[in-house]
C-alpha cells in the first residue's frame, strides 16, 4: 500500500494519500518528511508512518463516496 500510494496517489503538505473505493470509505495516508537530513543536504528524509483515515479527502473523492454502504 505504502508504494502504490506513493507511486499513484496525490501528494498535499508532507504526504501522499490515496482514497480507497470501499465501504465504509477510508484514505490511506504515507507521511514524508522530505527535508534536508541535518544539514548534509540529503533529501528527502524519507517515510516517518503510513495508515488508514477514515472517510475520504474530498479533493479525489470518487463520485460515489456520498452513497450509502
Amino acid at each position: 500500500m505504502i508504494a502504490n500510494t506513493v507511486a499513484r496517489g496525490k501528494q498535499s503538505f508532507g504526504f501522499y494519500y490515496q482514497n480507497l473505493a470501499q465501504c465504509p470509505p477510508v484514505t490511506y495516508k504515507v507521511v514524508f518528511n522530505d527535508g534536508p537530513l541535518g544539514g548534509t543536504g540529503v533529501r528527502p528524509q524519507g517515510i516517518i508512518t503510513a495508515y488508514y483515515q477514515a472517510g475520504h479527502i474530498p479533493a479525489i473523492a470518487p463520485e460515489s463516496a456520498d452513497a450509502d454502504c
